[in-house]
């Protein structure tokens, strides 16, 4: 009989450090692009629209269709080797984006980073829980999400120093054009943190020795027979990503256009406010959903989403239209400690209804709904408004303002919905 013990704390704890660096290189390589528009649209004569379309549908393509092979993949290969080869596919990726002359080779390099990225949330989640026991798994399960906004926060803050020292360097070898000087130095250092990863653990798959996992029926079946509540849940929390998302693309750009900033500027005006307000939205969340299950509330997950949700899309409506750089980040900002509360409640909701062997999967199919509809919507109707309803670049405050006063009211109409089949659906879950 295999022993039940786990792995020693400091071998734990050196896998979720070193996977928290992951996070962090990957959210720099997917949103440095967010600082180079202006650099893109000058000198690929590119739209907002094609931009939309660089970090919403080339990234999400395969980002989205990935998420599903790859977290059954992660139920019975080696994970350690999944992420790091996903690594060294995204940081090449990002790092060719800088050989782009044209808008189509940058295209097909985003579509590249989407392949590697969509290894890295399955794989970690399965690592996670067979390398934890059960009581500690929540806690280094909050410390990995943090990586996001930290990693967000930290994106804006080293791409906004790599565009300034890259500025300062004065003409190029080879010609090459500021922007894609910053590609490369954003991107080829994520090959360190591939071999990085080799030095993590690999445990064997607990979970698969106890039960195998659901197949693609079992998931039809389980989804099917509860429509509403998946249905409102899905396309809820997806609204609300895609407003969310509009800000992670447009926002440096916002302040770029509207009050004259440098997109190194922008990057670290936006960059502290990502850097301190995440994770502070992740802690209250989490107090929240313990706090309301202890008074009784079954919908306690649903609950704490439906909050961030209506918070999210009221301060990224009002930040726009605020007079000051000050008053716009702000509300940005609000909007970036409200965001944990939705992420926490959409997935400690799944995990509480869900049976154990269906929820890698159910996880991974929220994924590409939430994918599809939130990065391809959130990038691309910003981008949609400027050029064909404003018709004017310096509107695009008034676009993500609109994005946000659309998506939201129904956003948050969906979660309310799916409260009571949530609550009664949780009554009799076995969590």
């Amino acid at each position: 009989m295999q022993s039940t013990s786990y792995v020693s704390p400091l071998k734990a704890w050196w896998t979720v450090f070193v996977l928290f660096i992951a996070y962090i290189f990957s959210n720099l390589d997917r949103n440095v692009l967010s600082l180079l528009v202006p650099s893109l649209k000058a000198d690929l004569n590119v739209t907002d629209t094609q931009i939309g379309l660089l970090s919403g549908v080339a990234f999400a393509i395969f980002y989205a269709t990935m998420a599903v092979p790859i977290a059954r993949a992660s139920d019975s290969r080696s994970r350690r080797a999944i992420i790091s080869w996903g690594i060294v596919v995204w940081s090449l990726a990002t790092a060719a984006s800088g050989l782009a002359t044209r808008y189509m080779h940058l295209f097909l390099a985003r579509m590249g980073v989407g392949v590697g990225e969509a290894v890295l949330t399955p794989a970690s989640i399965s690592l996670i829980a067979d390398i934890f026991p059960k009581e500690k798994r929540g806690f280094a399960l909050g410390v990995l999400g943090s990586a996001n906004y930290l990693g967000g926060g930290l994106a804006l803050l080293l791409g906004s120093a790599a565009i300034t020292w890259v500025a300062s360097l004065g003409p190029l070898w080879g010609g090459l054009k500021p922007w894609q000087a910053v590609f490369m130095i954003v991107g080829l250092p994520g090959l360190l943190v591939a071999f990085l990863m080799l030095t993590i653990v690999e445990p064997r798959h607990r979970q698969t020795e106890k039960q195998p996992a659901g197949n693609l029926r079992d998931l039809k079946d389980f989804i099917s027979a509860r429509p509403l509540l998946f249905t409102c849940h899905f396309l809820g929390f997806s609204l609300e990503g895609a407003v969310a998302y509009a800000v992670a693309v447009w926002g440096p750009t916002f302040f770029v256009r509207h009050f004259h900033l440098t997109a190194s500027e922008a990057g670290l005006v936006l960059g502290p406010f990502l850097l301190v307000a995440g994770p502070l939205g992740g802690l209250i969340g989490g107090w929240l959903v313990a706090h309301w299950t202890k008074k009784g509330r079954d919908d306690a997950p649903m609950l704490t989403g439906l909050l961030g949700t209506v918070l999210v899309c009221l301060a990224i409506a009002i930040a726009p239209l605020m007079p000051s750089v000050i008053g716009a980040a702000f509300f940005f900002g609000l909007s970036y400690a409200a965001g944990p509360l939705a992420a926490l409640g959409a997935f400690a909701a799944l995990q509480l209804v869900t049976p154990v062997k269906l929820r890698a999967q159910v996880v991974a199919l929220y994924y590409f709904v939430v994918t599809i509809v939130s990065i391809v919507g959130g990038a691309t109707i910003v981008a949609l408004f400027t050029d064909y309803l404003f018709r004017a670049e310096a509107a695009i405050g008034y676009s993500i303002s609109l994005t946000a006063i659309l998506l939201g009211p129904l956003a948050t109409l969906l979660l309310w919905i799916s409260l009571k089949p949530f609550a009664r659906m949780a009554q009799d879950a076995d969590a």
